[in-house]
């Protein structure tokens, strides 16, 4: 379960990277929001130490980008044409998230498997 001292530490850390004294309500909730996804997508239920700073990145990168961190590359006047591409601050979350990916099935099997295989 991540505990209350690991929810505000992560926001202390999405402060430092976005260069704000306090968070807002909304940022707040957006911050715990992106900490469930997180879990949700790791399969977990908590969240090891050295996985801390890897959230709040991904949060503070929310916070500045938006959900689309898009960005404008090409505009046509005549017949309205606009082309969006990925902004320079997005980085691939899942990447960064896959090193504590537990696979459903596996994690609970080793758990609670007590049999000697060399018997």
């Amino acid at each position: 379960m991540v505990t209350e001292e690991q929810r505000e530490r992560i926001k202390g850390y999405v402060k430092i990277l976005n260069a704000i004294d306090e968070l807002s309500e909304t940022q707040d909730f957006e911050v715990d929001v992106v900490i469930d996804e997180c879990l949700a997508y790791c399969n977990r239920d908590d969240i090891p130490l050295c996985m801390e700073r890897v959230v709040a990145r991904i949060a503070a990168n929310y916070l500045e980008n938006g959900l689309n961190a898009q960005k404008v590359t090409s505009y046509k006047e005549l017949d309205m044409s606009i082309t969006y591409s990925a902004s320079d601050n997005a980085f691939d979350e899942k990447n960064l998230l896959q090193r504590w990916r537990k696979i459903l099935g596996v994690e609970e099997s080793k758990e609670n498997d007590t049999t000697n295989i060399l018997e």
